[in-house]
C-alpha cells in the first residue's frame, strides 16, 4: 500500500510519520537518515548534499531522454536507461531528504540553502519535462510541447497544495503540543525570490480551502480527522511521480507519463480537493 494507518506523534518527533508516505517511511528518509550522520562526520556542507542529489536527477532526466530513441553507439538501450534513470531519481529523492536534516544537525541552515534546495527540486523535474518533449519534437511529434507544458504546470499545482496540506497538519501538530516553530534564518530573500514565494503561496491558498485558526483546544480533533487525509495527498507526492514516471517509461514509451499526468494525476487532484473542502466544510460545522 502507498499510504496507510500509522500512529500520531508529537510535533517534537521530528517528521511526522503518521502523514508520510510508504515509500518515504520505509526506503527514502530511513537512507537519509543513515547517511546524514556520516555528512556531518566527513564535514559535507548541506548545499554540496542539495547539489550532488540534483546532478542526479539531472542525469535521470537526460537517461529517460535517451530512454525514447533507439539505441546508439555509446548509450544504454531504451530500457536499461530508464532503470538507470528511476536508480539516479531515487538518489536524488535520498539527498532532498538528507540536505535539511543535515542544515539542521550542523546549525548551517541559510536562506540561501533553502533557495538551491527548491531550485533544484525544480530543476530535476524540467530536465525530466524538457528532455522528453526534446526526444519526440526530433522525432516529429508536433503537439508534445503543449503536452509537456500541460504536465508540468499539473506537477506544480499538485507539490503546491500538497505541501500546503501538510503545512497545515504540521501547524495543528505543534499547536496541540505547544512546540514552537522551527527557527529559520533572519535574512529576508531577495526581491526575485519573494515574487516567486508568493506567486507559489497564491497557487496554495487558491487551490486550498481555508481551516481558520486551530489552536491548541481543536489541534487534536483537526490531527484525527485530517491524518488519512494528508496520506491520501502523498498520492501528489514526488514520490508518486517518480513511480509514475518509471512506471509509464518501462512499460510503454517516457511521453506516456506526460499523459499520465495530466489525465490520471490531475482527476486524482480534483478528487482530493472535493474531499477536503467536503471535510474542512464538516470540521469548521463540528467546532
Amino acid at each position: 500500500m502507498l499510504v496507510d494507518t500509522v500512529p500520531m506523534q508529537p510535533a517534537s518527533s521530528g517528521r511526522l510519520r503518521e502523514i508520510e508516505c510508504f515509500s518515504n517511511r520505509r526506503l527514502i528518509h530511513p537512507v537519509s537518515a543513515a547517511l546524514v550522520p556520516r555528512f556531518a562526520r566527513w564535514g559535507v556542507h548541506p548545499n554540496a548534499v542539495s547539489l550532488s542529489g540534483a546532478a542526479a536527477g539531472l542525469m535521470a532526466g537526460y537517461l529517460y531522454h535517451r530512454a525514447s530513441f533507439i539505441a546508439g553507439p555509446g548509450f544504454p538501450d531504451g530500457k536499461t536507461a530508464v532503470c538507470l534513470g528511476f536508480a539516479l531519481m531515487l538518489v536524488w529523492h535520498v539527498m532532498d531528504g538528507a540536505d535539511g536534516q543535515l542544515a539542521r544537525l550542523t546549525g548551517k541552515a541559510s536562506v540561501t540553502g533553502k533557495i538551491i534546495d527548491g531550485v533544484s527540486d525544480y530543476a530535476v523535474w524540467i530536465s525530466v519535462y524538457v528532455g522528453i518533449a526534446l526526444s519526440y519534437q526530433w522525432q516529429g511529434v508536433p503537439y508534445i510541447w503543449p503536452l509537456a507544458v500541460a504536465a508540468g504546470v499539473s506537477h506544480i499545482l499538485h507539490a503546491a497544495v500538497y505541501e500546503r496540506q501538510r503545512e497545515k497538519y504540521v501547524a495543528a501538530a505543534r499547536a496541540a503540543h505547544a512546540a514552537p516553530p522551527p527557527a529559520s534564518p533572519a535574512k529576508r530573500p531577495g526581491p526575485v525570490v519573494a515574487l516567486i514565494d508568493a506567486v507559489y503561496m497564491a497557487v496554495q491558498s487558491r487551490c486550498d480551502p481555508a481551516c481558520e485558526a486551530v489552536g491548541p483546544e481543536t489541534a487534536e480533533a483537526y490531527r484525527r480527522t485530517f491524518a488519512p487525509l494528508v496520506r491520501h495527498w502523498s498520492l501528489m507526492s514526488a514520490n508518486i511521480h517518480t513511480l509514475a514516471l518509471f512506471l509509464a517509461a518501462i512499460l510503454f514509451s517516457p511521453m506516456l507519463y506526460l499523459w499520465v499526468e495530466i489525465i490520471g494525476l490531475n482527476a486524482v487532484f480534483i478528487a482530493l480537493l472535493v474531499i477536503t473542502r467536503r471535510e474542512t466544510v464538516r470540521f469548521k460545522a463540528g467546532l
